[in-house]
């Protein structure tokens, strides 16, 4: 990569199952054609990557992908989970909004529908765990079928659909047992709630807050649950106009 011209540093970071080369150009290097000439030397050498490794990802990250705003989102009524779900429905509201370049949610947690087998079920329905998952993939999803035409008008036929609660996971059939469907209801508790945190977005306040003493802040610990949705902004548009 070093020669690819224009490149200033390459920062490079391995562990166990990746890596990861930061390659960064000099400043007034066109971002195009130097998006271009490194893919060209990718490509070159894709004869190089040792077996059973995937090809090279390459994402182009400039100074416009630095957000140029930060909203948290905090509450004393609300948990992480619901606070995610609000920041939600606001992040699709700022996408809208006129040259606005990538939001992202930082913090809370996601909704997520856990499934928990029990053991001595599956042995008595005769059902490997290994035929869950394609089960649940098969049914978990929505194809476009066809089309046809009806009074000047036509209509897309769709199949299928995408699962929407824990009791939709739950009739879902993963196998025959005594000549009768097992549904994975039978062989599993199913959960619909917050997923585990992967990392956390507090609030708090200290010493200099209004009505706030050493003692005070110390006494109450008003640490709040937030989550923070950041902006940046498009090429060449106006950081202030945008916030």
């Amino acid at each position: 990569l070093w020669e690819v011209p224009g490149v200033e540093y390459i920062y490079s970071t391995s562990a166990s199952g990746y890596s990861m080369a930061v390659v960064r150009f000099y400043v007034g290097q066109n971002e195009e054609a130097s998006i271009v000439r490194l893919n060209q030397k990718m490509s070159a050498n894709f004869d190089l990557i040792p077996a059973g490794a995937s090809p090279p990802l390459i994402k182009p990250r400039s100074i416009d992908d630095v957000p140029v705003l930060a909203l948290t989102l905090t509450s004393d009524r609300y948990d992480h989970f619901t606070l995610r779900r609000i920041a939600a429905q606001v992040h699709d509201q700022i996408k809208e909004v006129r040259d606005v370049s990538e939001v992202k949610i930082i913090g809370g947690q996601r909704r997520q529908i856990r499934v928990l087998l029990d053991d001595a079920r599956m042995a008595a329905y005769s059902v490997a765990p290994a035929s869950i998952v394609p089960m649940l993939e098969q049914e978990n999803k929505q194809l476009q079928s066809g089309s046809f035409s009806s009074g000047n008008r036509e209509f897309l036929v769709e199949t299928g659909s995408f699962l929407q609660s824990a009791e939709e996971v739950g009739d879902v059939v993963i196998g025959v047992s005594n000549s009768r469907p097992v549904y994975l209801r039978d062989v599993a508790r199913i959960e619909d709630g917050a997923e585990e945190p992967a990392d956390y977005v507090l609030y708090g306040t200290g010493p200099a807050e209004k009505g706030n003493t050493p003692a005070t802040t110390a006494a109450k610990q008003n640490v709040l649950p937030a989550v923070t949705i950041s902006v940046a902004k498009r090429k060449g548009t106006n950081a202030i106009a945008i916030a």
